[in-house]
């Protein structure tokens, strides 16, 4: 028997520790350290004792809040956290590898890499529509969508309906009946679902005025009416010069 002293260097493995060697191909206990003075009587062959690595996963909310904790876990037995972090007017894509990325990872997927890392949430901004309703037939189908970003305020339209023989008289939330809440061109606050607004009528109203074509009268005031009926007042004839 003779004495021999080990290398030194130690082999590498992704995802795993080198513990020692060891006389078999499946010992997870090393009988050896590299480096180490071991005794052998005869020829041997030593095997690399592995065991998994220890990683460590980080989280960047990226603009957003909620990020999960930091959590570690054997290389190939780690998951993604499951815990969705928030952002107002964005949906959560999922998880990326750089903070200008696309997602790798969603919550829950088992993580595939070797190495501690860090993951930043990707975002995608979100889009709801307030829908226009004219309310011109009985049917009423949307007459026009405007897409917005939603949890923050936001103008509607200016452009005002036109209905032949109404006159409009702002929007409502409630439905073709409803009463009047906003005008063309408010600010209003959108949250993360659709906004329906519905045109409200009003007979439309009119001036007549007039002129006594050269006749001589005091002057005629000017007549305001609705609902397509006029109402002309009692005046002594008109006499023409």
């Amino acid at each position: 028997p003779g004495n021999i002293t080990l290398s030194s260097d130690t082999p590498t493995r992704d995802g795993y520790n080198f513990l020692g060697w060891a006389t078999t191909s499946d010992a997870m206990v090393a009988a050896y350290q590299a480096g180490a003075t071991a005794q052998f009587n005869t020829d041997a062959l030593l095997y690399a004792v592995w065991a998994r690595g220890t990683i460590t996963l980080n989280y960047d909310a990226n603009g957003g809040s909620g990020a999960p904790a930091a959590h570690s876990g054997a290389v190939g037995e780690i998951t993604i956290s499951p815990i969705i972090p928030m952002r107002d007017g964005y949906s959560f894509d999922g998880w990326a590898m750089t903070q200008d990325d696309s997602a790798s990872y969603q919550p829950g997927d088992s993580y595939r890499g070797s190495v501690s890392r860090k993951l930043y949430a990707v975002w995608s901004e979100q889009t709801v529509n307030i829908n226009y309703y004219f309310c011109k037939s009985a049917n009423n189908p949307v007459s026009k969508t405007q897409k917005v970003t939603p949890m923050r305020r936001v103008v509607i339209s200016v452009t005002e309906p036109t209905r032949k023989a109404y006159q409009f008289l702002g929007w409502s939330s409630t439905g073709c009946t409803g009463s009047t809440e906003y005008d063309i061109g408010d600010n209003i606050y959108v949250r993360d679902n659709d906004v329906n607004l519905y045109a409200v009528w009003g007979d439309e109203r009119f001036t007549v005025r007039f002129d006594v074509n050269g006749g001589s009268t005091d002057s005629f005031d000017d007549i305001i009416g609705d609902d397509n009926v006029i109402l002309i007042p009692e005046r002594e004839s008109v006499k023409r010069r």
